[in-house]
């Protein structure tokens, strides 16, 4: 059971549940230390330290509370895993946390554990702690080095593949009937999503 504790007494009552079921399904013991904000999510994200009831071994961990949505063909731990079968083994292994238990669900809400390497989050900062130019401009080299370089390091082009073929495989899921972009268009701009162009600032482009 989750003991008295302001962190976790505050959290919507299925969040609490999921902890509990967490607990009682991973034989642990989960106390938070941090609430982690600055991302763009409307998940709960905290820093906790996870202790086994059966070998008393303790690590810390980041717990993310979520809600599973609706027009995702995934879920978070699918295309965790996803990432971690395409990536190469080296970068996975220097920039892709573990999950350290499965997933637990409650109703439409989920709890995902990620361990952290190290055990430590002093070296890190979410990007909105950062706010001068010179600071942001090196973390986006950095990023778009190991992305393109580290990530990419197998890349291959496709030949005589159609722009739209392009972002069929880009959006995915996106394009789909009745999900966001459709319904974007359909209820925020006033147009019809069937139709064969868009004008953007005089310029017309093809529909995706």
């Amino acid at each position: 059971m989750i003991e008295n504790n302001d962190d976790f007494s505050s959290l919507p009552e299925k969040y609490r549940k999921l902890i509990e079921l967490a607990q009682d399904r991973h034989k642990i013991k989960i106390e938070p230390l941090q609430l982690l904000t600055g991302g763009r999510t409307d998940a709960i994200v905290s820093l906790v330290s996870v202790s086994s009831t059966e070998t008393n071994q303790i690590e810390h961990c980041i717990l993310k509370l979520d809600r599973k949505s609706k027009f995702a063909k995934s879920d978070e731990e699918t295309r965790h895993h996803t990432v971690l079968e395409k990536a190469p083994s080296h970068f996975s292994r220097n920039h892709i946390p573990e999950l350290a238990f499965n997933r637990v669900e409650y109703e439409d809400a989920l709890a995902i554990f990620y361990r952290i390497a190290g055990q430590s989050l002093l070296k890190y900062r979410p990007l909105s702690r950062f706010d001068r130019e010179i600071q942001l401009k090196a973390i986006f080299q950095k990023t778009n080095t190991v992305l393109l370089s580290d990530w990419n390091a197998n890349l291959s082009f496709d030949q005589a593949v159609h722009p739209q073929k392009v972002l069929e495989k880009w959006l995915g899921f996106r394009l789909d009937a009745d999900k966001p972009i459709e319904q974007f268009l359909r209820d925020k701009a006033q147009v019809n999503p069937d139709i064969n162009g868009l004008l953007i600032n005089g310029k017309v482009f093809p529909n995706p």
